[in-house]
């Protein structure tokens, strides 16, 4: 009883999305932290990591949700220090994710234009 009575709660309060909806929210995402982490690594940190501790989250996905955060703020400047538009290096996410739908990827600098591979 106790189980469906969670299952029915959750199917109630759960908004699925699709999973262009999702990209989107991805991308939209790292956009915010790339440009919050580029006013102070460190406060960004402070604040967030007090806000996921009272939500649950352990030491470690704290450690790598800063890793996955730093890593979206050096794949913007990349990009932008390569002259792409906001607009171009939305496209450029939208095509990592769409190739590459696990959460790990990384850019090769060195090739032009710049290509987004998995790890």
């Amino acid at each position: 009883m106790i189980v469906e009575e969670r299952e029915l709660w959750m199917e109630d309060e759960v908004k699925l999305v699709t999973r262009e909806q999702y990209t989107e929210m991805l991308i939209d995402a790292s956009f915010k932290d790339a440009a919050e982490i580029e006013f102070g690594l460190l406060s960004w940190c402070e604040h967030h990591s007090a806000t996921w501790r009272k939500q649950g989250y352990d030491d470690m996905w704290i450690r790598q949700r800063i890793g996955m955060a730093q890593g979206s703020r050096g794949l913007h400047r990349t990009l932008k220090e390569q002259g792409l538009s906001m607009l171009e290096i939305r496209e450029m996410l939208w095509k990592a994710y769409e190739e590459y739908p696990v959460f790990s990827w990384r850019i090769v600098v060195s090739s032009t234009p710049p290509v987004i591979r998995p790890l």
